[in-house]
């Protein structure tokens, strides 16, 4: 999968203010780094994720409706900072996030990157890969931290 991905930066909303306001589709990262901005070593269930990917997204998908990558990193951005997700699994979040901040310190913070695709198709494909690829590889779904607190990551 030879793609054009953007830099990897702190999920701000400046930031995320610089993603072009005309992509509609697009596929997204989110990575854990630590104080310094490295990624952190996440215990996987399979091995050491030295990536520290949090979570791997597309936008665009399910809607044509105009501008939606800012809209979903924003979306991700507005959840990480209050400690929620927006649906069902906020408290989830927050627990997650107290935990991740007490193992890795309160300077740890999530950072993104993306690729701005040409079809909802595309997005869709590439993001399904992508999660394919990281649970063939770690043996867990890209977004499983937030859904078991037992996992190894926390101390």
């Amino acid at each position: 999968m030879s793609v054009a991905w953007s830099e990897w930066q702190d999920l701000t909303a400046v930031n995320i203010e610089k993603v072009p306001p005309s992509a509609v589709w697009g596929v997204y990262m989110n990575r854990l780094v630590d104080e310094d901005g490295e990624p952190v070593q996440l215990r996987r269930d399979l091995g050491v994720d030295s990536e520290a990917i949090f979570y791997i997204g597309a936008s665009g998908v399910l809607s044509t409706s105009g501008p939606q990558l800012q809209k979903r990193l924003t979306k991700h951005r507005c959840a990480h900072a209050n400690g929620k997700r927006g649906g069902a699994d906020d408290e989830d979040l927050n627990v997650l996030w107290k935990k991740i901040t007490s193992r890795y310190g309160h300077g740890a913070r999530l950072q993104f990157r993306y690729v701005i695709v040409g079809s909802a198709a595309e997005a869709q494909l590439m993001e399904g890969q992508l999660q394919a690829q990281h649970q063939a590889r770690f043996g867990e779904k890209h977004d499983y931290l937030w859904k078991n607190q037992a996992h190894p990551l926390f101390p």
